[in-house]
């Protein structure tokens, strides 16, 4: 593909997971390869070494700059592509000197008011600039000792600790300012500073930089390792001419970018809007009215994926409010079930199977948050419970190999996970079962860090688990594990959830506060509808999942064979 053709079909290219990113960098080495601009009968870069290295030796004779180190030329084998005839590869210290700067004086502080002298650090230096935020004063006897280590306005600065190779132009608030040990100036006289940049950033350069950077504990790029890179120069007109169409393409970019940016947040937006007017549709009609303005705008609604979560939020908030299936007269009520509920529940804590709850308040009429259908019933997740607990609180002995010892992150939404899962052997196998023992059917909850997630159990004695995963077992003759896991994953009772769980600054749910979660018990057929019902509107969002990302990943595919095919002609 040639350069324009591909530039022709610039936004085409632009539906892949971070398109726009990566058009930019191919601008950039698109810069550096002579492949941006057309090439004229300019005089050869060569020239433009000599005239540097001349003003560089004249600037250290007037003892304004210290010497340099001498680099060597760069060799035939040492070029990683070919360049324009008039072109030429060159190490950074042949066109630059490179300066580090200072750490402050053992015991010196900064200055408790502001003051002239600015300590520049490398939390300063973002967007490929200086920012003025959080700038670090220092007073004038601290600046006298370090006040040969300045950055001025006409250097580049590069970042060689912390995020290394970070490279931008340093402002007029900044010149002569005291320069952090963590980064080092850029001296130059005969380039273009905007082509300079571009290069320095470019992945031919940034590829050296991450090469050349130690492997210590704390990793740093040395000053001679800068000066060592090597970076394409063409002439000083060539230079120029790059730089002007290379802000004309970034900044179509920028605007493509804004405009994606603006349809998004406009689809995200439509789509809040439409969920919002469903779920409070006060009446059949109402419902079908706003439902049917979904379905007449739905592949625009949910043509990102940003979306689709909130359609899934939607089917489950549909669900506990009753509004998913159609009611059943003849269906018998939830009130039955928890009156069945509490004759077992009292038969077990007679037993001794069980112990006896602390009792809850009734949950009265004027503190739910929505009107349910008639036949449904409000309830605590506790009382449609035989057993709520969390794992071994003590530190398990672990085995390469055995039974599975679950915690929080083994518990996710889609169902146990298994990719990353500790084992135990028998007999702790056996011990801690005598307290936690999920069986099929059962839920667990994450419980610490990351709350709230729901999984079905799975399997029958297969698992145990530690203390940052909760077990609820529900009377399974009358709740359905899968419609008691979609409730608890509806933002109705995710809500509570957080509420809940704010006890430090990590979060906790702690089996208390599970117990006391509000959630609402409909009919046992009802229960069994909403589940076939959600479970075929879940598999849509799946495959809406999938041809968006199947969609996104022909453009990634497309975006990588024109990079390919532009970057080789």
């Amino acid at each position: 593909m040639k350069v324009d053709t591909f530039f022709q079909n610039f936004e085409l290219l632009t539906d892949a997971p971070n398109a726009i990113g990566k058009l930019r960098e191919i601008i950039l080495q698109l810069s550096v390869c002579g492949k941006l601009s057309q090439q004229a009968d300019d005089e050869c870069a060569s020239i433009l070494v000599s005239e540097a290295q001349k003003t560089l030796a004249k600037l250290i004779d007037e003892k304004k700059y210290r010497s340099f180190e001498k680099v060597l030329p760069v060799k035939l084998d040492e070029q990683p592509y070919k360049i324009p005839q008039n072109w030429k590869w060159v190490r950074i210290g042949e066109m630059a000197l490179v300066r580090g700067g200072k750490r402050l004086p053992q015991g010196a502080s900064f200055a408790i008011i502001t003051t002239p002298y600015i300590y520049i650090q490398v939390t300063n230096m973002k967007n490929g600039t200086i920012v003025n935020e959080g700038l670090k004063y220092i007073d004038e006897d601290v600046y006298q000792a370090i006040k040969n280590y300045i950055i001025e306005k006409e250097d580049l600065y590069i970042s060689i600790a912390g995020t290394i190779g970070q490279v931008g132009e340093v402002p007029d608030f900044c010149h002569q300012m005291n320069l952090t040990e963590n980064a080092a100036r850029i001296i130059f006289k005969e380039l273009n500073k905007k082509y300079f940049l571009t290069a320095l950033n470019s992945n031919i350069v940034q590829s050296q930089f991450k090469e050349k950077t130690n492997q210590q504990a704390q990793p740093k790029l040395a000053l001679k390792r800068i000066a060592d890179a090597i970076i394409p120069l063409p002439p000083l007109a060539e230079q120029k001419r790059i730089v002007e169409k290379c802000d004309r393409l970034l900044s179509t970019c920028d605007e493509i970018e804004k405009r994606q940016q603006q349809r998004q947040e406009s689809i995200v937006r439509m789509n809040e809007s439409a969920i919002a007017q469903l779920l409070s549709s006060q009446n059949p009609d109402e419902f079908r009215q706003h439902w049917q303005r979904i379905c007449n705008n739905f592949d625009l609604l949910y043509s990102i994926p940003e979306t689709i979560p909130k359609l899934r939020q939607a089917i489950l908030q549909l669900a506990v409010q009753g509004k998913l299936v159609p009611q059943d007269p003849i269906d018998e009520p939830a009130l039955t079930l928890l009156k069945n509920i509490q004759c077992e529940k009292e038969q077990l804590i007679k037993s001794k199977q069980i112990k006896q709850d602390k009792a809850l308040p009734k949950i009265e009429e004027d503190i739910v948050p929505f009107v349910i259908p008639k036949g449904w019933e409000w309830c605590y997740v506790s009382d449609i419970s035989t057993k709520i607990t969390d794992g071994e609180h003590l530190t398990p002995q672990r085995a390469s190999s055995g039974y599975y010892l679950l915690s929080a992150r083994n518990v996710r939404d889609e169902g146990i996970a298994l990719d990353d899962v500790d084992y135990v052997p028998e007999n702790e196998f056996l011990r801690i079962r005598k307290r936690c023992d999920p069986n099929k059917g059962d839920i667990l909850i994450s419980c610490s860090g990351s709350v709230g997630r729901v999984a079905i159990v799975d399997r029958d004695k297969t698992y145990v688990m530690v203390r940052s995963a909760a077990l609820v077992k529900p009377f399974q003759d009358y709740v359905i594990s899968e419609f008691l896991a979609y409730t608890l994953r509806s933002l109705f009772v995710q809500n509570q959830i957080i509420e809940k769980s704010k006890t430090s600054a990590q979060a906790n749910l702690f089996l208390g506060k599970i117990k006391e979660i509000k959630i609402v018990l409909p009919p046992l057929a009802e229960q069994k509808r909403i589940v076939e019902k959600c479970d075929r509107l879940m598999s849509l969002c799946d495959t809406l999942e999938a041809r968006l990302k199947q969609g996104r990943d022909s453009s990634e595919k497309l975006m990588e064979v024109a990079a390919k095919q532009v970057l080789t002609v």
